[in-house]
């Protein structure tokens, strides 16, 4: 039940910290990169965090708010361990337990907690995925969101994994979106409303493959 702050870009090592919080039953607090000192300390402290791992280049930003951490917080910086141990067995959770904390803006000005089990992870998996986009390993995901808000981590995360598909994880290095769509014959787009109007304004937007058409989807 310990709680670990994540905040990394969407890349395999935030996947691959995320499952292994899971697994040994600790509760994921994932937070976006561009937050700064003043959200990172109010976030570890209202959340009880007692590890932050995060990515390299922001483990200055880190180590500026530890001074007003109200507890000992151990720090991991510049991604996992290559450690080949083997693992400590799977925790067994209960489905009411707490899995993860997601922060969301407030009317308040700093961010508020909001608890999931995991019941509650499995169930949008198992309901809107599902029985509404009717995911499946044909699929391809994508998407521009952080997979540390939670539209992030259910769409291009929890959601493929769930359902067998395969997701894609953009960095700001990579091809822009509609190129990357177009690319790699992505079959569900994952983005917020302004994004879509972004997209559908471009002047070149026509000279993109257009999104794949999967015809009717059966969800049985």
């Amino acid at each position: 039940a310990d709680r670990v702050v994540l905040q990394m870009p969407s890349c395999t090592e935030f996947v691959v910290s995320w499952l292994a919080i899971q697994w040994i039953g600790a509760i994921g607090v994932p937070i976006p990169p561009q937050y700064r000192r003043r959200e990172v300390e109010h976030i570890v402290n209202h959340s009880g965090a007692t590890m932050v791992m995060c990515a390299g280049d922001l483990a200055d930003e880190i180590e500026a708010a530890r001074p007003r951490f109200e507890r000992p917080v151990a720090v991991v910086a510049g991604g996992v361990c290559d450690d080949l141990a083997p693992p400590p067995p799977a925790y067994a959770t209960a489905k009411d337990d707490p899995a993860l904390i997601t922060y969301i803006t407030s009317a308040s000005g700093l961010p508020k907690g909001v608890v999931h089990s995991p019941a509650d992870l499995l169930a949008t998996a198992d309901t809107y995925a599902r029985h509404v986009l009717c995911l499946s390993a044909a699929d391809v995901c994508i998407g521009n969101t952080t997979l540390a808000w939670a539209f992030g981590l259910g769409a291009l995360l929890v959601f493929p994994l769930r359902a067998g598909a395969t997701t894609v994880l953009l960095d700001s290095s990579g091809p822009p979106l509609l190129a990357a769509v177009a690319a790699l014959r992505a079959t569900v787009l994952f983005c917020v409303p302004t994004m879509y109007r972004l997209l559908l304004q471009q002047p070149d937007v026509e000279a993109f493959d257009p999104f794949p058409q999967p015809g009717s989807r059966d969800c049985n």
